[in-house]
């Protein structure tokens, strides 16, 4: 997304709220398809201890938990704990910014909804894989993965899922900067929140609209929609999504040149990343405020900070191994910051 302004640096990194669901332990709950009811899934205590409400609290802690389960549910023999457990386990990975583990993850969990001819598991796969596939700049190959999702979960029955889905989907096109097909795909989402009373979701749907609105160029309204995206998200205790919405106010108070608002906003985004070790948001954090700093003068501090996102960047990319596909397409999303840096 570019800046106002034509001075360097130019461009920021907006913190779309890119979702790809927790499993809950409950197997009798709404995120469950009838065939998973009826297999009893035995699963360690620790999967609640690493979530709120249905949400990750540390990320690795919790990648070391759903690690133990998979080895659990494979000694088992249960296939419907293996990909629950996968469908986590990817999730995990996805938020601590190991794409490739991700992938497998999921492509593992799609392997097992396809063999047990479970059509509602198979969508909840698509949507974990679609998920990865955004965050590499893959984007056609996400769209296509979330319109397949789309027509293989039931709404009625899973509308936290489905509304997964649309939302992730609308970010795909703020991604091509298609931004009214995005807002009308945010908009049906945030229906299906209210009318289903998800919190969450409307929280998440209204971020994204005011990342479309951003993009757009209305400021105000981004504004006020990322505020009632961070009321929400506080009162949900969800760190991650209070973070986005921190990120997204600087970025569009940095937009209307309040520059020491935006650094404000920035800090406290920096560290809830850091807390949650979530390394993507981290990474744009510090591109974020490095922004936002050069832009108040602070040299210095502007290029310590689009160094310490580089270097992670880097990290991420070099997780993705011999992938060199997936690296030249996640490379391409994270130009920004390299620019930046050369331009302080």
């Amino acid at each position: 997304v570019r800046g106002p302004s034509s001075e360097t640096p130019t461009e920021f990194k907006p913190n779309a709220d890119l979702e790809s669901n927790v499993v809950a332990k409950n197997t009798t709950g709404s995120n469950v398809s009838a065939s998973r009811r009826a297999s009893s899934v035995q699963v360690p205590a620790c999967w609640d201890s690493v979530r709120i409400g249905g949400v990750l609290r540390e990320y690795q802690k919790a990648a070391t938990c759903y690690e133990q389960s998979l080895v659990a549910a494979r000694q088992q023999q249960n296939p419907v704990f293996e990909e629950q457990t996968l469908s986590n386990l990817g999730v995990t990975y996805f938020q601590l910014g190991e794409y490739a583990k991700a992938l497998k993850a999921h492509e593992q969990q799609l392997a097992i909804a396809i063999s047990r001819q479970d059509p509602t598991a198979k969508g909840q796969a698509l949507v974990g894989l679609g998920t990865v596939f955004v965050a590499l700049g893959n984007y056609e190959k996400a769209i296509e993965y979330y319109q397949e999702s789309l027509q293989l979960i039931d709404g009625r029955n899973l509308p936290d899922w489905q509304g997964t889905a649309l939302r992730n989907l609308g970010i795909a096109y703020i991604s091509l900067k298609e931004y009214e097909k995005a807002i009308s795909y945010q908009d049906e989402s945030l229906k299906l929140a209210l009318q289903y009373q998800d919190k969450r979701g409307e929280a998440q749907a209204l971020g994204n609209l005011g990342i479309a609105y951003f993009s757009l160029g209305e400021y105000g309204k981004a504004i006020e929609y990322h505020q009632k995206h961070l009321q929400l998200m506080r009162q949900l205790k969800d760190g991650r999504g209070e973070g986005q919405a921190l990120g997204n106010l600087g970025i569009a108070y940095h937009a209307l040149e309040d520059y020491p608002k935006a650094i404000a906003y920035h800090q406290q985004h920096l560290a809830i990343a850091q807390k949650m070790g979530d390394r993507l948001a981290l990474a744009h954090a510090y591109n974020n405020l490095g922004e936002a700093r050069y832009k108040n003068g602070d040299l210095v501090a502007a290029t310590q900070n689009f160094r310490s996102g580089i270097e992670i960047l880097d990290s991420i990319r070099a997780g993705l191994g011999d992938d060199d596909l997936n690296k030249v397409s996640l490379f391409d999303t994270q130009t920004f910051i390299y620019k930046n840096l050369q331009e302080v």
